[in-house]
């Protein structure tokens, strides 16, 4: 996550309005606010949420990969033993 911006979004209630949300650039003398747009200092005002280091990296998409990357090489072991061998009529495995 990126330390210099923040995520800036309209909230109803406790849902996400669409379409609303911004990564703005963090004010340095105070984090809990933007430096420009509807999270600012200035224009901040009720149903407006800000979620500082909360904006999406550009590497995101590498954590996806990885995760399907692992899943094809150790997937392969979530198969049947070789060596177990079932009798299902009379429910014998050995």
């Amino acid at each position: 996550m990126d330390k210099r911006c923040g995520f800036c979004f309209r909230q109803n209630g406790t849902s996400y309005v669409e379409n609303t949300g911004s990564c703005l650039p963090v004010d340095k003398s105070d984090i809990t606010h933007s430096t420009v747009g509807m999270c600012s200092a200035a224009n901040k005002t009720s149903g407006i949420v800000w979620g500082y280091e909360f904006c999406p990296s550009r590497f995101g998409p590498m954590a996806l990969v990885a995760m399907v990357v692992c899943l094809f090489i150790f997937g392969q072991g979530n198969v049947e033993f070789s060596w177990t061998w079932c009798h299902m009529d009379i429910g014998l495995c050995v």
